[in-house]
Order: structure tokens, then C-alpha cells, then sequence
């Protein structure tokens, strides 16, 4: 680890060593090692969306569900003042998953698993019309992120027992697919 760091220790905004560095210590299952650097990447960078996104995620994974809800929001915002630049068709090179929608629906799994579930509802009903206009859209991207979206509504639904509602928001999902594939 010591080495490891040495070697490829993020400076100042280097946002792709920052993000790798989080990836590589999470896939290792280290955790704390894994969200010390992501709160350095949020000290050196704090307007930037990815940074606090990542760290969200490093808390929900770590149990810490209160506090990755409040990275969540907090990355939902930044991204909706400094949108993260779209996928690069010809390089690949870009987020297809994040921006203020995404944040906002890992939000809603972050206080699922806190056991907050009006509070996950009230997120996840903001989002309806993302998932609306992205099944309407035709774009890869925006189909699965609307995919996601009526999947956590519709599993929403079935925890409420409202099956009507949940089959209504199941079955937009499973055309949006099946157009995709074809």
C-alpha cells in the first residue's frame, strides 16, 4: 500500500488518479483506505460531482447509509450546476452513469437501506418524469437510467403492496429493453 501510493499519489485535481485509486483500495475490499482518498479528492476538489459521488458510494458500501445519502444529494446538486460531460462515442471515454438523476437514485437506495423508505419514496417520485422522458427518448443512456429508475419504483411499490403500481412501472422497463435489443 505504502509503495502503491508513493507511486501514484493524486495531485491537486487529478481527477482519474483520484477516481482509480478509490476504485482499486474499494475492489480490494479496503474500505477506510478507500474513503480516506475519496475524502481527499473531496478536500482538494469540493465543487467537483464525481468526487462527492464516489464517496457516497465508498459509505454505502461501508454501512454508513445517512452519510452517503447526504454525498448523494450533495453530488445531485453539484451536477446540476456543472453537468459531467457525456460519453465520447468514438474514445468511450466519459460517465454514462452518473450526473444529478443518478445521484438522486442512489440516494433513494442509500435511505432504502437505512430504513427510511417515505424519504427513499419522496426521491424516487421526483424522478418519475426522468424515467418518463427517458423511455420516451430512444437514447442508450437515458433508457437505462430510466430502466433503474422504474425498477426502484416499481420494487418501492411491491414493499407498499400497491402490485397495480408496481406492475405498471415493471412493464415500461421491459419494452424499453426489448426495444434496445433490436
Amino acid at each position: 500500500d505504502p509503495a502503491l501510493q508513493r507511486v501514484w499519489l493524486p495531485q491537486g485535481s487529478d481527477e482519474n488518479a483520484f477516481d482509480a485509486l478509490v476504485t482499486l483500495y474499494r475492489y480490494r475490499g479496503a474500505l477506510d483506505r478507500a474513503l480516506a482518498i475519496a475524502q481527499e479528492w473531496v478536500q482538494a476538489q469540493p465543487q467537483n460531482g464525481l468526487a462527492r459521488d464516489t464517496m457516497g458510494e465508498v459509505k454505502f458500501l461501508a454501512g454508513d447509509y445517512p452519510g452517503a445519502a447526504a454525498d448523494f444529494d450533495t453530488a445531485a446538486g453539484l451536477f446540476t450546476r456543472v453537468p459531467p460531460p457525456p460519453v465520447d462515442p468514438d474514445t468511450g471515454e466519459g460517465h454514462g452513469d452518473i450526473g444529478p438523476s443518478w445521484s438522486l437514485l442512489r440516494k433513494a437506495a442509500a435511505l432504502l437501506q437505512g430504513g427510511q423508505r417515505e424519504a427513499a419514496n419522496e426521491v424516487l417520485s421526483s424522478l418519475t418524469r426522468v424515467a418518463e422522458a427517458g423511455v420516451d427518448s430512444g437514447g442508450d443512456s437515458e433508457l437505462v437510467l430510466a430502466s433503474h429508475i422504474n425498477d426502484a419504483l416499481g420494487v418501492a411499490a411491491l414493499f407498499s403492496g400497491d402490485f397495480e403500481y408496481a406492475v405498471w412501472h415493471f412493464r415500461p422497463t421491459d419494452a424499453s429493453l426489448a426495444c434496445s435489443a433490436v
